[in-house]
């Protein structure tokens, strides 16, 4: 038996959730800058940390990959997070 959604609540990008994205992978390469490792392992770990700043802001700030959750749904059943590629 299919349960009815009861609410329904789109998301949207989010300002502060960048902020907090761009602060925390700064903070860590602020870290990477002082530790004593040799510079091509440094510049390695950074662009690791890069690679992981553009995911996250195009995943959970812009909403553009299909694993982006574009909705919270409340029905009977419980909570459901909805991905843009319609999964639950």
């Amino acid at each position: 038996m299919a349960s009815t959604v009861m609410m329904h609540q789109a998301l949207q990008p989010s300002l502060r959730l960048a902020a907090v994205l761009l602060l925390s992978h700064l903070a860590a390469a602020a870290l990477l800058a002082v530790t004593a490792m040799p510079w091509p392992a440094r510049l390695a770990i950074l662009m690791l940390i890069s690679l992981s700043l553009a995911y996250h802001m195009a995943r959970d700030v812009l909403l553009l990959l299909d694993d982006s959750w574009c909705g919270i749904e409340l029905d009977s059943g419980g909570v459901s997070i909805v991905a843009s590629d319609g999964q639950r």
